[in-house]
């Protein structure tokens, strides 16, 4: 069993049904028809981004316990892409440690660790591209619930 298919046989057996809260807030659960909405396309877009030269991508999700990044886990598993999981809890420079040495091409940061993103970009030159996630973002662009920045290297 691969850690996407409780995930997919949920989808399968009630997709109208509950499959995360966003707690804190007052949103209405997300079932599990939208939230594979949303991993389709993260998945989509994940797929379509160049490898590293032992091929593959790797991507942190720098995300407290919150449904887009529960869909960034799981996008980075239907893409076959490394998912690398920060800890929201460490200090920011054991996350830094953590990002260069995996190599990280992608990160994907929710608004709450937004005002690190300069210094993760200067720190780890390796971050190729960006995926912001969370609930403004979400609430701007409400079918993917996400948006990407290239970098210049």
């Amino acid at each position: 069993m691969r850690p996407i298919d409780p995930f997919l046989r949920g989808l399968q057996l009630a997709p109208d049904a509950a499959a995360a809260i966003e707690v804190g807030s007052d949103d209405p659960p997300i079932d599990y028809r939208g939230l594979n909405a949303r991993v389709e396309a993260l998945a989509g877009w994940l797929a379509g981004l160049p490898v590293d030269g032992a091929g593959q991508l790797r991507v942190a999700v720098y995300s407290p316990n919150a449904a887009m990044g529960f869909a960034a886990v799981l996008a980075c598993m239907r893409a076959g892409v490394v998912w690398v999981p920060i800890n929201a809890r460490n200090a920011l420079a054991e996350n830094l440690f953590i990002m260069n040495q995996a190599r990280v091409g992608v990160l994907a940061i929710a608004d709450a660790f937004l005002p690190d993103l300069p210094e993760i970009l200067d720190a780890a030159p390796g971050i190729g591209a960006v995926l912001l996630l969370g609930p403004a973002i979400r609430r701007n662009r409400p079918r993917g619930g996400c948006s990407w920045h290239g970098r210049r290297r």
